[in-house]
């Protein structure tokens, strides 16, 4: 006999299957919906966090290159003042191309088309909906893309320039 360490109780009655054939594509448009609704969502939250991110890199990066170009004016290390000067400045270009916007689509929207005139039924409205949400997610995965990129590359300039300005002020 193998023992087993969780008995599986056996059911007194039999499982329901839930929805089925007629009632079953109904309930999988209504899940394309949630689904579609939870990934917009979350793609205009990430859209943001990432603004936020290039809105303070962008005043550090602002802060730094002025306070680097006063060093630069004063020191007799003019020039190599200069370099993460200019690194902390692309950094800044780098934020405000990340900010700049996107045209990003948020989750529903559909009112104005639900108003106009008579749907064939439930299933067909919320089909062309979740087919609208579906192009709505590709655009705004481009978008969210074309946000991060630049972001990313001001991070690694910000970090340089910052190593560049230690460096500097070592000698």
């Amino acid at each position: 006999m193998s023992e087993t360490l969780v008995e599986t109780p056996k059911p007194t009655e039999p499982v329901e299957d839930g929805a089925t054939e007629a009632k079953l594509h109904l309930w999988l448009v209504k899940e394309a919906m949630r689904q579609g609704e939870m990934r917009l969502t979350q793609q205009l939250e990430v859209a943001n966090r990432a603004r936020e991110r290039a809105t303070s890199l962008l005043g550090w990066s602002a802060a730094a290159s002025a306070g680097l170009v006063a060093v630069a004016v004063q020191s007799p290390w003019r020039n190599l003042a200069l370099f993460p000067a200019f690194a902390f400045v692309v950094c800044g270009l780098c934020c405000v191309i990340a900010l700049w916007p996107r045209g990003m689509t948020s989750p529903g929207g559909y009112a104005a088309w639900l108003l106009k005139g008579p749907h064939p039924s439930e299933r067909e409205v919320l089909e062309a909906m979740a087919k609208g949400m579906v192009e709505t997610e590709a655009k705004n995965a481009t978008a969210v893309s074309a946000t991060i990129y630049p972001l990313k590359c001001a991070w690694v300039l910000f970090v340089t320039a910052a190593l560049l300005g230690v460096l500097l002020t070592a000698f």
